[in-house]
């Protein structure tokens, strides 16, 4: 069977694929929120398979809900239904529901909202009576310095230090009054919030029992017959809860009911059909592997006992081909070609690293400055000295460094023209379902800024004003970017023979000398092409 988490979909899963979408679009035509569901994006997926006397059939599946419901005619059921409005998940989920929206109540009601601004008035006004005592106290104190100064009998000043103490006794009584105003405003106040915490407790200890029940009744089969429940399948691993819609992607589906069935699977393909998420890379059309963070350790169980492929990589590894451009007693300036590592990997295969210890064996200190993934190809510089190497981060730390790529693109940005300029500013964070991508987020994304100017046909020169990773990757293929995926960019669009980017120039300050060098490698297909 093909790898579900790196293939090239096979002739058979495109045809079935294509007949999978008629079966959508007919069900759309009849149903107003299936075609509205649909369009905003859906992952879909197919298995060829055989039954005993080898006899082919065809399985299609669609991961969650379509239109509130977990099966449409033509797709394979889930491993396991939950949504029956009598049954205990959607009474329990209603339970919860409830619970929300009496928090809701409970933070939106009249009775807080005037408690709470009976509040701020009462501490302004108290802050306001403490403040103009204080100026009181400030200035009985003035008058009796001066009349010390001045001169004063013992009665006087008798007199005085007892104006002084009740000065000081009536703050305090003052203070004790404002303090027991407050509390008795405080405690419906808290009454409150003490209700609000107890509904908020009650709710996360029922949404998680209700998620461990849910959990259980998801019993997955493997090709050896073999059973075990998504709690028995994430508790070895890292995250040890399942993520919330695990076993409900269509991966899964499509297995459990192969093995349920006594079928052998042969081929499997998912592909997006819709609008692309506003967070993630998915475009109408494209297959894709799947994710990490649900899929891998159900299907890494569910896949025992079958003869998978080995997964591919993204690029051919190259371990030849390291060009020095560049060197002194600093520095070196090197050209890294597509499918070469940075680093070492769990291989142990050549890196940029490794083949800069031999070429270079008096070099100390880390060495490694910056890294170009795998799968890119360009310039790099390395430092051969630990000055060099602080130095060197520094200036990679303020953006000083200049740096320049070039890439094809799998087709022409929509309305954009060769020559036209612009700036991306979309922030990014790991996107730990589907490692190693990378995700749009909004709210906690690190700021990634990329400027581009559009060149002849689908060639593109970007400059990265920040360094993050996948960053000119994901905004070439997000649709609030370029829209256009870089050609070969398996994880954001399609596979090619490369992923076609280049970081074609840099500059930067050198390290002792402290002047400015500028370095340049042309792409090695422009090179070719010419």
């Amino acid at each position: 069977m093909n790898n579900p988490f790196s293939y090239t979909p096979h002739p058979l899963c495109l045809a079935a694929m294509a007949e999978v979408e008629k079966r959508l679009e007919m069900l759309a035509q009849a149903d107003e929120e299936i075609r509205r569901d649909v369009a905003a994006g859906k992952m879909v997926g197919v298995l060829i398979a055989i039954d005993a006397d080898g006899r082919q059939t065809t399985l299609a599946a669609f991961s969650g809900q379509i239109a509130g419901r977990d099966t449409l005619p033509g797709f394979v059921p889930p491993v396991f239904s939950y949504l029956s409005p009598d049954g205990y998940f959607k009474r329990e989920e209603a339970g919860i529901s409830a619970l929300t929206a009496d928090i809701s109540a409970l933070n939106d009601s009249n009775e807080r909202k005037q408690l709470q601004a009976a509040l701020q008035d009462m501490k302004a006004r108290c802050l306001q009576e403490q403040e103009a005592f204080r100026e009181r106290m400030s200035e009985a104190k003035m008058r009796r310095d001066a009349l010390r100064t001045a001169g004063c009998s013992a009665e006087e000043d008798a007199a005085m230090i007892r104006e002084s103490q009740y000065l000081k006794a009536e703050l305090r009584r003052m203070k004790k009054r404002h303090a027991e105003a407050m509390a008795a405003i405080e405690a419906p106040l808290a009454d409150i919030a003490s209700r609000i915490d107890m509904l908020k407790a009650e709710r996360a200890q029922r949404s998680d029992q209700l998620q461990q029940w849910l959990f259980s009744h998801f019993v997955m089969l493997n090709a050896r017959g073999q059973r075990r429940s998504l709690l028995d399948i994430f508790l070895p691993t890292q995250q040890r809860i399942p993520p919330s819609g695990s076993g409900e992607c269509c991966e899964p589906r499509l297995l459990q009911y192969a093995f349920q069935h006594g079928l052998q699977p042969l081929y499997m393909a998912m592909m997006w059909v819709g609008a692309s998420p506003q967070n993630v890379v998915r475009h109408h059309g494209h297959y894709y592997p799947a994710c990490q963070g649900r899929c891998k350790p159900i299907l890494d169980f569910m896949l025992q006992g079958l003869d998978v492929d080995a997964p591919a990589i993204e690029a051919q590894h190259n371990d030849d081909g390291l060009r020095v451009l560049y060197s002194d007693d600093a520095i070196a300036v090197v050209v890294k070609p597509a499918g070469m590592l940075s680093v070492p990997g769990k291989d142990g295969r050549p890196s940029v690293l490794s083949i800069a210890k031999d070429l270079f064996p008096k070099a100390e200190g880390p060495i490694m400055v910056h890294r170009l993934d795998m799968s890119t190809s360009g310039i790099m510089v390395v430092a051969l000295t630990t000055h060099a190497y602080h130095h060197l981060q520094r200036q990679f730390a303020c953006h000083s460094i200049r740096k320049r790529y070039v890439a094809l693109l799998s087709r022409k940005p929509e309305n954009i023209e060769s020559g036209q300029q612009g700036i991306i500013s979309l922030p990014l964070a790991p996107d730990y379902m589907h490692r190693p991508c990378q995700r749009v987020d909004m709210e906690r994304g690190h700021e990634a800024i990329t400027q581009w100017t559009m060149g002849q046909g689908t060639r593109i020169t970007l400059f990265p004003h920040t360094g993050r990773t996948h960053q000119l990757r994901l905004h070439c293929a997000h649709p609030e970017g370029l829209g256009a995926p870089i050609l070969g960019d398996s994880l954001y669009g399609t596979p090619a023979d490369r992923l076609y980017l280049h970081a074609e120039a840099i500059t930067f300050r050198h390290p002792t000398t402290g002047d400015s060098l500028t370095f340049e490698a042309p792409a090695e297909w422009e090179q070719r092409d010419n």
